[in-house]
């Protein structure tokens, strides 16, 4: 089977890098993403809530197109 490219990640726009840093500083937030990925490094930690973040505004975005029609 061939190996799959990994694709590159869009950058985060400014609002949803403050909304990275904002889960990033809650204490709870930052321990639930830490207990689901067992020994994870802070970069690996900071790299999941920042897909999380992408991935939330990606779907708000769907939602908002499929209001508009």
């Amino acid at each position: 089977m061939p190996k799959l490219k990994p694709v590159a990640k869009r950058t985060l726009s400014p609002d949803e890098q403050q909304k990275v840093e904002g889960l990033l500083n809650n204490a709870d937030t930052l321990s639930m993403f830490a207990s689901a990925r067992p020994g994870a490094s802070e970069a690996d930690l900071r790299e999941a809530v920042e897909d999380f973040v992408r991935n939330v505004s990606e779907r708000n975005a769907i939602a908002d197109m499929e209001q508009a029609f």
